[in-house]
């Protein structure tokens, strides 16, 4: 129930948030800044924002080269990620593998604090911060995920996205979280082979 507070309006609401991180962006803005900021803000621009739209998702905010999405589905939120990935990649398939650009991506769903009105709005938790730490194990080029989301998807997703094989890691334990997380990942290589490729570029026209 949203209501007045010395930090403004807040509610609470069960939501899937989702985080990006770009792999080896420190040695790319150390060597290549230039090329590697234009690189990524014509992923971001031509692929990862308009399909976070279109999967009704909500862009928060960046955070250096990374990104903080609030999806309300759990469903929405992997579509837009694998289709996001899978577009990325094929975008790069005449790049060199070291000029590739390729994302870490970490969703969870749970209860999040909504602070803030439509015009300035952030979001904090619980589920926030293990969608964070779920970032950091995700597969180079890949997406892990919590067994809350795995549950939500699990034959869900309908065609081609339920041929995907996800890898069971098991429970997990992240810094400050005082739970261990059940975590799946799916690998850059599914992503990027080229019978997946060719499924998801047919389903995405």
């Amino acid at each position: 129930m949203k209501r007045q507070s010395r930090l403004g309006f807040v509610d609470q609401a069960s939501l899937v948030p989702q985080f990006w991180d770009v792999v080896g962006s420190s040695t790319e803005m150390e060597f290549h800044p230039l090329d590697f900021l234009e690189r990524l803000t014509w992923l971001r621009e031509s692929v990862i924002y308009p399909l976070v739209a279109e999967h009704r998702g909500t862009r928060v905010r960046p955070i250096g080269d990374g990104d903080f999405f609030i999806f309300h589905s759990a469903m929405e939120a992997i579509k837009c990620a694998i289709s996001a990935q899978t577009t990325a990649a094929r975008m790069q398939m005449w790049k060199r593998d070291k000029q590739k650009l390729k994302w870490r991506v970490g969703t969870h769903r749970g209860d999040v604090l909504i602070v803030g009105n439509n015009k300035n709005r952030d979001y904090y938790g619980d589920a926030v911060n293990v969608a964070a730490r779920l970032q950091t194990v995700a597969p180079n080029g890949g997406i892990a995920i919590s067994s809350e989301v795995y549950r939500d998807i699990q034959n869900r997703l309908g065609m081609p996205f339920d041929k995907m094989r996800w890898v069971n890691l098991g429970e997990k334990t992240f810094h400050s979280i005082t739970r261990p997380i059940g975590v799946h990942t799916l690998a850059y290589k599914q992503l990027v082979s080229s019978n997946w490729l060719s499924r998801v570029a047919s389903f995405l026209v």
